[in-house]
């Protein structure tokens, strides 16, 4: 943790000797991650200062909202008793009050960057719980949601929550060389369990690590392993205008799908902030579902049908950060459970979010690239305990209760398997698909002039044709083939 100059020292630190070594500073404002620097080379008896700026206002002049809720979907109203927010600066002390007004909302201005403790009075029984945020001018708006008292909660059982009766586990920041082995081992702990995972891939950290990317390659095709967009970079897209948001997003597709052939249809936005210009350059840009999070922003009703973008935000976690420490630390499997059953209860719907980081061994206050398997062991009891206890384990994706039928009708199944058999040729199948596409049973996000190509059908595209009428991948996996066929100009409508 740094002084009141914004220093920390650290001691013993092996050096640097051989020429691919180096160290990562990872910079965090409680939580909050900022910046990562590297690489920082150490040499043998020699004392370093690595100077590393962050953009941070000393003052964050936007209006800053804390919106109170009472219960998960609505707001305090002129018809509530009157409450107050006041914020506390954690490192400075210094504390500023509002009232709620009647759109439930808390507004602030002028406040100094820093973590600030949000407190809401009164508060006799307790149902407001106190939380911390970061305020640093890049997210301006934030969301308290009240515990509901036993009466309540009685009530609230009266009233049925449509369900998919269940989870999903999401990986964050799968990436190339960092932490490698530890991401392996934890992506192989799903694979090895035939349980269903969504991979967020910094698209533009990834693609040189060979060992990363043929383990992803050799796992893109199976139905239980969900590719995502984590975006590119580690700005939040609400730093950027909207024309902005969708070169970056294009440029996230366009990466993941140089290096695995495949087009995510899931975006995990970086810091877990979004604004409303990005929901539609995602679904300008074929997008289906977005992943974010309850603190950052995101708030009820998650529609679980029916809608052109999902949203589906992380519910709970299998790791917290360790202010005294400065690490990120994995949890119990009883801790990460209850979170997810209580937002299984509420929402319909749970999203278990994973860092590298909290499956590391930390060695001296450092993450080491050796999986801890303490933890890994709590993640195995975690997937056992949901499945005995009957919830499905899903992708991202798969939450979306209409995503569970069929997406493409039979007959084209069928061509599939005759296409990998070699029973009918490439321009018969890609007749097929062209149909489907100027129906709109598939819909593409690429769009081509009508007539086809004279180019052949790669062999990957029949690889999953075959596995595809086989049963052995998902109708979204397959189409993200297709929408390959159609940006290459093999399929044209």
């Amino acid at each position: 943790i740094t002084n009141k100059q914004g220093e920390t020292m650290r001691y013993w630190l092996q050096s640097t000797v051989n020429q691919d070594d180096h160290y990562i500073a990872d910079i965090f404002l409680g939580e909050l991650f900022l910046k990562s620097q590297y690489p920082i080379k150490l040499q043998p008896g020699l004392a370093k200062d690595e100077k590393i700026i962050v953009n941070i206002p000393e003052v964050v002049e936007q209006l800053i909202t804390v919106n109170a809720y009472k219960d998960a979907t609505a707001k305090i109203s002129s018809s509530d008793d009157k409450v107050t927010v006041t914020l506390t600066n954690v490192y400075g002390g210094e504390s500023i009050s509002s009232n709620v007004d009647y759109n439930g909302q808390a507004l602030f201005s002028s406040l100094k960057s820093g973590t600030y403790v949000v407190k809401i009075t009164p508060n006799p029984e307790n149902l407001w719980p106190e939380s911390n945020i970061q305020i640093i001018g890049s997210l301006n708006e934030f969301n308290i949601f009240k515990t509901q008292n036993k009466e309540s909660s009685q009530e609230a059982e009266l009233i049925p929550v449509e369900s998919c009766n269940c989870v999903a586990f999401r990986f964050d920041d799968v990436q190339d060389y960092w932490l490698n082995n530890v991401q392996i081992q934890l992506m192989n702990t799903f694979v090895e369990k035939e349980t269903p995972l969504t991979v967020g891939i910094i698209a533009d950290a990834f693609g040189n690590d060979l060992k990363m990317l043929n383990f992803i390659k050799e796992q893109k095709n199976d139905k239980n392993f969900e590719i995502a967009s984590r975006g590119v970079g580690n700005a939040p897209f609400t730093e950027f205008s909207k024309e902005e948001q969708d070169d970056k997003l294009k440029q996230s597709v366009q990466r993941i799908e140089d290096s695995l052939s495949v087009t995510p249809k899931t975006f995990i936005p970086p810091q877990n902030r979004f604004n409303e210009d990005t929901k539609q350059v995602l679904v300008d840009n074929g997008f289906t579902h977005i992943s974010s999070s309850l603190l950052n922003g995101d708030s009820p009703p998650f529609h679980l049908k029916d809608e052109k973008l999902y949203r589906f935000p992380q519910i709970s976690t299998t790791g917290i950060f360790d202010p005294e420490n400065n690490v990120y630390v994995g949890i119990s499997h009883e801790a990460t459970l209850s979170q997810a059953l209580e937002g299984l209860e509420k929402y319909g719907f749970a999203v278990i979010v994973s860092h590298p980081q909290e499956f590391s061994m930390i060695v001296n206050g450092t993450y080491t690239n050796q999986a801890n398997s303490l933890q890994i062991d709590e993640l195995k009891k975690l997937i056992e305990k949901i499945q005995q206890k009957g919830i499905k384990i899903v992708t991202i994706s798969k939450i979306s209760i209409d995503s569970q039928t069929d997406l493409l009708p039979k007959w084209i199944k069928n061509n599939a398997g005759w296409l990998a058999d070699g029973q009918i040729d490439d321009e018969t199948f890609v007749q097929g698909i062209e149909y489907l596409v100027q129906e709109n049973i598939i819909t593409v996000s690429e769009k081509s002039q009508t007539g086809t190509n004279e180019q052949n059908i790669p062999d990957w595209v029949k690889n999953n044709a075959g596995w595809w009428a086989d049963g052995q991948i998902d109708d979204e996996t397959f189409v993200q083939g297709i929408e390959y066929l159609v940006k290459t100009g093999i399929i044209r409508y």
